[in-house]
């Protein structure tokens, strides 16, 4: 990883008492540091915190580059967890849609119904793939849940029922898992507390401390979140 990532786009010196680390959304390191500090100072806080740097950076950086409106046109590019791959077309019959790791690739006979495969295919492996984490987490943390369904809901990421049914949209599985992460933890939380007090909050950065920075990037980036 270049250190070029870690090197402050800003240092603003003010009176307070210790050095902050910022990283906004566009990825940039922001220093607040006291008058005093001097730059050897700083720079040593910043390779004692080079790991969280680069990890809030790559967080932010996580930005779709494709247009989300889709054309479903060969080469095309489409997200799953974060990352981009291609879409390339061929003659085979069944199943509609395959994903081998490297390229999503649409049966010829579908492009009449490309939007369709696509919704298919993410519903399933939504499914798979969030109940597995919400597995994780539940056992974890002692968390108890009742079941998990996967929704086409387009601007609620997921729900919680008083009865602890999990409700989580397919199109969040378009998104880096470090977010599709946040929103499982959100939802599990609200199993002891249905509601967004102080309490809640605590409970959510009690298993994901760095909640405040995934609920910015959903907020900054979750219209991007579609095949549609």
């Amino acid at each position: 990883m270049s250190d070029a990532l870690t090197l402050p786009e800003k240092i603003i010196r003010t009176k307070r008492k210790s050095i902050a680390l910022i990283i906004e959304r566009d990825g940039a390191l922001v220093v607040r540091a006291p008058r005093w500090a001097s730059d050897d100072d700083i720079m040593r806080v910043i390779a004692k915190k080079r790991s969280w740097i680069i990890k809030k950076q790559e967080l932010f950086r996580m930005l779709p580059v494709c247009d989300p409106k889709h054309r479903f046109l060969p080469g095309e590019a489409f997200f799953l967890l974060g990352k981009q791959y291609t879409l390339t077309f061929s003659s085979r019959l069944r199943p509609s849609l395959v994903f081998d790791g490297i390229n999503f690739s649409l049966s010829r006979s579908k492009l009449g119904k490309a939007k369709e495969s696509f919704i298919v295919w993410y519903k399933k492996f939504a499914m798979d793939y969030i109940s597995r984490r919400a597995t994780h987490f539940a056992t974890l943390h002692s968390i108890r849940y009742r079941s998990v369904k996967i929704t086409s809901a387009r601007t609620r990421w997921g729900s919680c029922t008083t009865r602890g049914d999990l409700n989580f949209s397919y199109r969040l599985v378009i998104a880096p898992p470090a977010i599709i992460d946040y929103v499982i933890v959100h939802e599990l939380c609200h199993i002891g507390q249905m509601n967004h007090s102080r309490g809640f909050w605590i409970n959510v950065g009690a298993i994901l401390p760095d909640f405040r920075e995934r609920r910015k990037w959903l907020n900054a980036y979750g219209k991007t979140l579609t095949i549609e």
